[in-house]
């Protein structure tokens, strides 16, 4: 929809690059954000924001945009907040991991990671 926007990221699930789509209503006004709104999404900092930046100047989207732009933000605010779910999750294995040996034990086989030994 917006040609050169994942050049910057080259990964739509990157969490700076889904924050950023989720700052605006409408994927047309990335292209107007302000280097001082750009900051403040965690995970931008200098370097992204004055790509972002130099991107801006020479930005343009399709026209079918107006159509998608909604459902674009919101599928990125999903993606943000199941990822969100699953390091709670993966967070709360681990405490219950603590908890039981043969977890722990399960854990120490190498591919086994806090998931599968929980």
């Amino acid at each position: 929809m917006c040609p050169g926007l994942l050049d910057i990221t080259k990964e739509a699930d990157n969490l700076w690059f889904l924050r950023f789509i989720t700052r605006v209503d409408e994927l047309t006004k990335l292209s107007r954000l302000r280097l001082s709104t750009l900051l403040k999404i965690p995970g931008v900092g200098r370097k992204y924001a004055a790509e972002i930046r130099a991107g801006q100047s020479h930005a343009s989207s399709s026209h079918e945009v107006e159509w998608v732009s909604e459902m674009i933000i919101e599928d990125a605010r999903r993606i943000l907040a199941l990822k969100n779910d699953i390091q709670a999750l993966e967070s709360r294995c681990k405490t219950l991991m603590q908890a039981s040996q043969t977890a722990k034990l399960i854990d120490s086989i190498p591919g086994f990671a806090v998931v599968c030994a929980s």
